[in-house]
């Protein structure tokens, strides 16, 4: 089978989510090609298209202004309006003229090889292509046309996260992403998005029940709805099971210290939860019985700077260029804090679980269908800070008489996300078997 793939990049969360989806299908023996606008890394079978500029490029610098300009001027006008729709910036709000039906790249069906192609998979394309780029293709090749939902901007008239907002459902009007001028022109990207879907017969997948559920939720209107795991190497994300690593690790180790890893790593990211982060470590630093110390093992130390911790000391390490080190991280950890708020999945989990690390999660994403409360780790309730902390602690100094070994929490999602789980999911989708 003849499979491209489209996204912005092949780096970051969502470009190495694309990358190892496309090395999947290759693995499978389907031809695989992914096209990018840019590339930061190097991959097989990978095509750069446009370089870091463009006109999706252009117009996301045109909505940041023009977000800018319009919470500027509401400000200095003293406007009621400005109080009453003052928007939030926790959202991520990055469609730009979605409905513009020259699309971001026009011609870029005469620059990719359509011929024969079986099925097209749509990853974040942000800035990259609209879905008038995607409806070309699709005019040209016939082929299958699958959204991958790494976030909900599929789903929504722009936002990649909706919050507790459910205009997505509706009409998109009154955006809570949008300065109060701007807050219509998310109901006309949601337009033009349904239509082109809708034209395209075009399906979506997603790792988690709980974005299948909004997606189904959706005014945008897809033909099927499939579930999907991301790919991850159950080899390297393992436990270390061998004496000498045992030893190893040891040795690296503290005594009398508890080591804890999180996804949050830098603070001006509020999706994922930095706040919550350093909440849990002063609960812990005020509650950790005498004698024990918490490493936080951080990329930025000193953003902690600020904070007088007693029992809490941190640990940097290097920025992690490849699976190898990353996956020696999570092994060294004892705890792994998932604190996002907001999330489609997050990879992370999935490979924290994998080393054998239990976790502590926010409601959010898979957290539901990995975790299993009291066996490799717990659930805590969404935004609720204390729950949180006092589960991360009775997890670090309580742990239950049901939590399992490391070695247990691995071959358990192995089951579940295991090469051989996965490769039977895709076969399945690319098949066209009878979708949930």
């Amino acid at each position: 089978m003849k499979v491209i793939h489209l996204a912005t990049t092949n780096a970051g969360g969502a470009g190495i989510a694309a990358v190892r989806i496309h090395n999947l299908l290759r693995e499978m023996g389907h031809e695989s090609h992914l096209y990018v606008q840019h590339k930061d890394a190097d991959s097989e079978e990978t095509t750069e298209l446009g370089g870091k500029s463009g006109q999706g490029k252009k117009y996301m610098v045109l909505m940041r202004l023009a977000r800018k300009l319009s919470k500027l001027k509401s400000r200095s006008s003293n406007s009621a309006d400005w109080k009453k729709f003052r928007k939030d910036d926790v959202y991520c709000y990055n469609d730009w003229d979605e409905e513009n039906p020259d699309g971001f790249f026009p011609g870029i069906e005469n620059k990719i090889d359509l011929k024969n192609v079986d099925v097209i998979f749509v990853h974040q394309i942000i800035g990259f292509l609209n879905t008038f780029d995607i409806k070309r293709l699709y005019e040209k090749s016939g082929a299958r046309v699958i959204f991958t939902m790494m976030d909900m901007a599929p789903i929504t008239g722009g936002c990649h996260y909706a919050w507790d907002c459910r205009g997505f459902t509706k009409a998109c009007f009154n955006c809570p992403a949008l300065p109060y001028s701007l807050n219509t022109r998310s109901h006309f990207q949601l337009e033009a998005k349904a239509q082109n879907i809708m034209y395209m017969n075009a399906e979506i997948m997603s790792n988690a029940d709980y974005d299948l559920q909004f997606a189904r939720a959706s005014a945008i209107e897809f033909s099927r709805y499939w579930q999907y795991f991301y790919p991850v190497d159950e080899n390297v994300f393992a436990p270390d099971v061998s004496s000498d690593s045992k030893k190893s690790n040891a040795s690296e180790k503290q005594k009398n210290a508890k080591y804890i890893f999180s996804i949050a790593n830098f603070a001006n990211d509020v999706r994922k939860g930095f706040t919550y982060v350093l909440q849990t470590l002063l609960y812990l630093d005020s509650h950790a019985p005498k004698g024990e110390k918490i490493i936080f093992l951080c990329l930025a130390p000193e953003l902690f700077a600020n904070y007088k911790f007693k029992n809490v000391m941190f640990e940097r390490f290097a920025f992690c260029r490849n699976v190898n080190d990353l996956a020696a991280v999570y092994k060294k950890a004892d705890l792994f804090l998932c604190t996002s708020v907001e999330d489609s999945a997050p990879m992370m989990l999935e490979e924290a679980l994998l080393c054998g690390v239990p976790c502590v999660s926010f409601d959010v994403g898979t957290a539901r269908q990995f975790i299993t409360d009291g066996k490799n780790g717990y659930v805590a309730e969404r935004f609720n800070a204390l729950d949180f902390a006092e589960k991360a602690y009775g997890m670090l100094y309580q742990p239950p008489r049901t939590l399992q070994s490391a070695a247990k929490i691995h071959d358990g999602m192995v089951k579940i996300l295991g090469k051989k789980a996965i490769i039977s999911q895709f076969e399945k989708i690319l098949s066209g078997e009878k979708a949930k």
